[in-house]
């Protein structure tokens, strides 16, 4: 019964998606999120390779599911991955009820046939799910992955080609893992950051009901400590990442986004002391171990930064290491866009002003004592440079990587000046870190930077989990 409880929390989570971003859990929240959309696809339209997305049909969202699925349901299902299997399977069972109360509401001569097909899948997926249920290992032979894809073939015979042709463009869409609301083709350029559309866009049960939504957090993070924090002493942390229904993350469920698939991403309340760590995995599935020397006192806040399979999508997990001392409170400044560290002195300029909800082009600049440029930034998490913003609402994160053609190989060198997109999605003070690496040691360039408000709309806070 264990795993017809884990089968039912799947459900339960992805009905909850969907009811979610159907029905918005406010007013602020969908009005935010649309015209925040339409702004972005406006801008959208002018990039070459990234389209303003049309709300597809319930029909044509249900085939793009599917279209995604099939190629997955492959025999024989090894025991570590029944649950991907369980939740390939929850989408076609969702994309198949959607198909048929489509088809209950049209008369055709195929409508028979598609109602009888449709039938069977359900079955099928049924019976995968109850034999398993009498099953610790791989489930029983006589329901197979390859029989419900096959099923899945025959009914696509059936279907007009319009509708097919939709979804298959529908199934082969991209979207930028860090604006996850900017699709296009595969490799074309995002206009709010820069980075390529190379993450497949997963369609769920979300896309059944709205496109253009809000996407609620998936993964949720805890850490506890050995020893309470205490300055200067390294502190060794634990690291728990979860679904909603409370199975743990592992590594396999995460996409390697610069080289990791954790970054963490830790700093104080004083947005002083900033620390990038990659948590390393333990025997225990969802459970990484971590260190860090907090250099400030007081709790210090955490986002673990991911992007799960499942959806694509690149969020944060925030979460919080308390401290038994006080931390210092955050000084908010005018724009410091300048600073030296260890003899190198970075500088930020802007080519336009920097407001919420559209995009500023932006330059670092690394310069040596003497004024000339320095060409020796070495590659760090495949880039020559990482960008962190904190906003001084203590929620909400930056994470800016700068423009380039390729990714830099072991030995590659850059500098001085390194190109990058800011899209704010909120007015206020940022706390930005400039990430390099010099000589094999990282290094951090604070800077302070000012949003003022854009002409569009912003969401002032973080979507709800789901519990």
């Amino acid at each position: 019964m264990k795993k017809a409880s884990v089968v039912l929390s799947i459900a339960i989570a992805l009905l909850l998606l969907a009811i979610w971003i159907q029905n918005g859990t406010t007013s602020s929240y969908k009005k935010a999120a649309s015209e925040n959309s339409s702004s972005a696809n406006q801008a959208a339209t002018d990039q070459k390779g990234v389209a303003k997305p049309q709300p597809p049909s319930p029909k044509v969202a249900a085939w793009g599911i599917l279209l995604q699925v099939m190629p997955r349901l492959v025999d024989p299902v090894a025991p570590n991955a029944l649950g991907a299997a369980f939740r390939d399977l929850t989408l076609v069972d969702f994309a198949a009820k959607a198909l048929e109360s489509e088809n209950n509401r049209e008369r055709s001569p195929a409508t028979d046939r598609i109602t009888e097909s449709l039938r069977q899948l359900k079955e099928q997926i049924a019976a995968f799910h109850t034999e398993e249920d009498d099953s610790d290992q791989a489930p029983p032979q006589t329901v197979k992955l390859g029989t419900i894809r096959r099923t899945c073939e025959e009914l696509e015979t059936i279907y007009e080609s319009s509708v097919l042709d939709q979804a298959r463009e529908l199934a082969q869409r991209y979207r930028c893992p860090m604006h996850p609301d900017v699709l296009g083709i595969k490799g074309a350029t995002c206009p709010k950051c820069g980075m390529p559309l190379e993450t497949q866009v997963r369609l769920s049960p979300s896309d059944l009901v709205v496109t253009n939504a809000v996407f609620p957090k998936m993964v949720r993070a805890q850490i506890e400590i050995d020893t309470p924090l205490e300055v200067g002493v390294e502190a060794k942390g634990h690291l728990t990442l979860s679904w909603p229904e409370g199975d743990p993350v592992t590594l396999d469920d995460l996409s390697e986004v610069h080289t990791r698939k954790i970054h963490l991403l830790i700093i104080d309340g004083s947005f002083t002391d900033y620390h990038h760590e990659h948590p390393v995995p333990t025997e225990q599935p969802g459970h990484y171990d971590f260190a860090f020397t907090p250099r400030k006192p007081g709790s210090y806040l955490v986002w673990a930064d991911v992007q799960p399979n499942f959806t694509g999508i690149q969020e944060y997990a925030m979460t919080v290491i308390p401290a038994a001392t006080q931390e210092e409170s955050l000084k908010i400044t005018k724009d410091v866009l300048e600073t030296t560290v260890e003899g190198l002195h970075y500088t930020i300029q802007f080519q336009n002003p920097v407001k919420a909800g559209e995009v500023a082009m932006g330059t670092l600049r690394v310069t040596q004592s003497d004024g000339s440029g320095f060409t020796q930034l070495e590659p760090v998490m495949g880039t020559f440079a990482h960008l962190v913003g904190f906003h001084e609402n203590h929620i909400t994160v930056l994470h800016i990587h700068p423009e380039i053609t390729q990714t830099p190989a072991p030995g590659d060198h850059g500098g001085p000046d390194l190109h990058f997109r800011l899209f704010a999605p909120m007015p206020g003070f940022f706390r930005l870190f400039a990430q390099v690496q010099r000589d094999g040691v990282q290094q951090f360039a604070p800077f302070a930077v000012n949003v003022a408000p854009g002409k569009t709309p912003w969401i002032d806070q973080e979507p709800p989990h789901l519990h």
